[in-house]
């Protein structure tokens, strides 16, 4: 896995991805600690209305993918890493 291998290089790494459940964030959880670092997650809360909003207007996904997504959804604790929410950045920004 070129995650695995970048972080052995000592590098810092940004996975972009959804990892809608705690089952799929688990594995960055789990490559994070082996290799002594933080977990930081950038939280994009985006209402599945807009992503059909958008979808609609891209054509690019099923609209069943974006359901199946927005159902399954887990919202990510503190206990699995940093979360950086909208909120956050905007308030830290000033």
């Amino acid at each position: 896995m070129m995650v695995r291998t970048l972080l052995k290089e000592g590098y810092t790494v940004i996975v972009d991805a959804t990892n809608t459940t705690v089952e799929r964030r688990k594995m960055w959880r789990a490559m994070a600690k082996e290799f002594n670092q933080k977990l930081v997650m950038f939280l994009v809360d985006t209402p599945a209305s807009v992503c059909h909003e958008r979808n609609n207007e891209l054509q690019r996904l099923d609209p069943k993918i974006i359901d199946r997504m927005s159902s399954q959804y887990e919202v990510p604790t503190l206990d699995e890493g940093l979360i950086f929410t909208q909120e956050f950045v905007e308030k830290y920004l000033g």
